[in-house]
């Protein structure tokens, strides 16, 4: 996956290294203080990086800072012996001149080899893309980290240098983030799939919606636990899971609709089974059922839906973080909002709302809320994603509003095709 504006990548991260590389640097640098390894902070990437790359994807965030770590440490070995050697040569030169000699003859023999430790330090640097290759193979990782550092730039600072927004992923009973960023990989989808074009999106919605309540019930939820505990084991769909989802899509008509939502479901149970066994080793029924509840029921998967399209069409993307938004003394909380999905494109930042529920007045808090963090956060785009027969209602209400430049209503049905005009839409603002 390429990634819109991917080369800033390279950028962000080699600017990330070297200020880690200038810390270490420094400290071997100082009177009587060596670079000492054992001590050295390892927390290579930024607090905002951290702490929302961190909770979704600790191995991969893992692999990076120990990359970083061995470059580092490599740099800073040959910084040191550069160090001792230039030491070494002044210290003979000084005693061939106290001798009488000019002492230019063990200076100039020195010189040829104390340019190695620069040759190799720049080869180090220079191997870091490679060295990065593997852990940035992750397309949601490597999404999530773009969202990062272009928020990381776009955040105020307070009067006290702190910034004025701490932003993280939200704290969930379950691990829906996590369990999306698999599903992306795998390219797991609904909306892009060809055959759904006769289909409506509300359709599509009151069956998921059917179907989360029908599995919800007392032992089906066993059922579906067990069988997802048997898929971790065997790494095969059991039967019966196929079996007891096809089953829950009984409103449907048509076959071919009922199949290819029960693999949907499939996807998001067999994901979702794999890391609640990474964090917790087990898999409790009210794990399932809080998922089923809030990614079906509450129609969440159509976030999930925008998410994985963003990802697809090559923009960065993450979904549903927290912002907290402080005042400028970083003493008190203003206001915390989530926000559905944050995705940026040559360093913008869009803010996105999937909205599917026909009420006039949430929509028209949601874009007061938006109109104000849009404020707070410099954001180039707010995008309103809703279901077709909602697309008037909120279009109304920005209309009304006082933020109708940059803001933007899209139908979730024609989703990848204005992806491409977002991206060819400059913003005004």
């Amino acid at each position: 996956m390429t990634f819109v504006y991917e080369s800033s990548l390279s950028k962000e991260f080699l600017k990330m290294t070297l200020n880690y590389l200038k810390s270490a640097l420094e400290d071997i640098l100082r009177e009587d203080r060596s670079f000492d390894a054992g001590t050295f902070p390892k927390e290579v990437l930024p607090r905002l990086h951290r702490n929302v790359l961190g909770p979704i994807f600790p191995d991969d965030m893992r692999r990076v800072e120990e990359a970083v770590w061995r470059i580092v440490n490599e740099v800073v070995s040959e910084v040191s012996e550069y160090k001792r050697r230039v030491i070494g040569a002044l210290l003979r030169m000084f005693n061939e001149v106290q001798e009488g000699n000019k002492g230019s003859s063990i200076f100039e023999a020195y010189s040829e080899s104390s340019v190695q430790p620069f040759y190799r330090t720049l080869k180090a640097l220079a191997c870091m893309q490679a060295e990065m290759a593997d852990a940035f193979s992750n397309s949601s990782f490597l999404a999530a980290f773009l969202v990062a550092s272009t928020l990381e730039r776009k955040i105020p600072l307070s009067n006290t240098g702190e910034p004025k927004i701490i932003i993280k992923v939200k704290d969930e009973e379950v691990p829906i983030i996590s369990t999306w960023s698999s599903l992306v990989k795998k390219r797991a989808c609904l909306l892009c799939t060809p055959t759904l074009i006769d289909s409506s999106v509300e359709e599509l919605c009151r069956a998921l919606e059917s179907m989360g309540k029908e599995l919800s019930k007392g032992e089906v939820i066993k059922d579906i636990r067990d069988d997802m505990a048997t898929y971790i084991r065997s790494r095969e769909v059991p039967p019966r899971l196929s079996r007891i989802t096809y089953n829950a899509m009984f409103p449907l008509k048509d076959e071919g609709l009922k199949k290819l939502l029960c693999g949907y479901v499939i996807d998001h149970l067999c994901a979702l089974s794999e890391h609640l066994i990474r964090l917790s080793g087990d898999i409790r029924n009210e794990d399932v059922e809080a998922y089923l509840n809030k990614v079906f029921i509450q129609r969440a998967f159509l976030e999930y839906e925008v998410y994985s399209a963003l990802i697809q069409q090559g923009v960065a993307a993450i979904p549903r973080l927290h912002l907290l938004i402080y005042d400028s003394e970083f003493k008190t909380k203003k206001f915390d909002r989530e926000v559905d999905v944050v995705a940026t494109a040559d360093d913008e930042v869009w803010l996105i709302e999937v909205t599917s529920r026909k009420d006039e007045k949430e929509i028209e808090e949601k874009v007061e809320r938006y109109e104000e963090l849009r404020y707070e956060i410099d954001a180039d785009k707010v995008v309103f994603v809703c279901l077709p027969s909602l697309k008037e209602l909120v279009e109304k209400n920005l209309e009304s509003s006082l933020a109708r430049e940059d803001f933007y209503c899209i139908r979730i049905d024609k989703l990848y095709g204005e992806i491409f005009r977002l991206l060819a839409s400059k913003s005004r603002h």
